[in-house]
């Protein structure tokens, strides 16, 4: 049995406490395109589309985001993350569900992508935070009440995928910006096989494979049904 402080501490390892620690690792001064700005920037409506026929009102115009984010049904393995790190770790989705495995140690994260909340799952005991984990990102990227413009920088090869690259500047309500550059690939309905971090001290790359487009086992995201509450402790 782990002693609570360490749980706690594990639990906490890779969990973002703020949107405002996603925003200061984003964080970057305004730079041109690598084309000099000749291709046009697209921004992202921001005003929900009308209610469906049934009633039902629309978060999102599906039309403005990149393709993969219809992509609620997959299984990958993730090369780094927004730490810096380059561990490989194995994730999966369904719906609103993600779970991240934790590199090197008998240890999963199931995050409710919709709600926010992450269960930190070992083999004999579980614990809950309010809180996403670095993991997810970057599917936790885009949010209905931050601004967005996406610029097209043309096509490359990644890992044997012909990919379609775009340049997705994110502005917040508070003015923070967060620059980041995606390698959508066209054999995996754009699904991001490379994605840049910029604005940092250094580039932050991230890079997917094995990726299967279907979905996972749904015993991949169980956890106890009495996972207690552990705050993550600030860093």
């Amino acid at each position: 049995m782990l002693p609570a402080r360490i749980f706690a501490l594990i639990l906490g390892i890779g969990i973002l406490i703020t949107t405002g620690v996603q925003s200061q690792s984003l964080n970057g001064a305004a730079e041109k395109p690598a084309d000099g700005g000749k291709q046009p920037a697209v921004e992202t409506p921001q005003t929900p589309s009308p209610p469906d026929k049934h009633g039902n009102p629309e978060t999102r115009q599906a039309a403005s985001l990149p393709a993969f984010m219809s992509l609620t049904e997959f299984s990958a393995t993730m090369v780094g993350s927004m730490m810096g790190n380059i561990d490989e770790t194995k994730v999966y989705r369904s719906g609103n569900l993600m779970r991240t495995e934790m590199p090197n140690m008998p240890l999963y994260y199931v995050t409710d992508l919709s709600a926010g909340g992450t269960y930190a799952v070992f083999p004999k005991k579980c614990g809950y935070s309010g809180a996403k984990v670095t993991y997810t990102f970057p599917f936790t990227f885009f949010r209905l009440d931050m601004k967005f413009e996406r610029t097209p920088l043309g096509e490359e090869v990644v890992d044997g995928h012909h990919c379609h690259v775009e340049r997705i500047v994110r502005t917040s309500e508070g003015g923070s910006v967060a620059k980041v550059k995606f390698w959508e690939a066209d054999d995996l309905k754009g699904f991001p096989v490379k994605v840049e971090i910029e604005g940092g001290p250094r580039v932050i790359t991230i890079t997917y494979k094995n990726v299967k487009l279907e979905r996972p086992d749904p015993a991949v995201f169980k956890h106890a049904a009495n996972c207690g509450a552990t705050p993550a402790p600030h860093r």
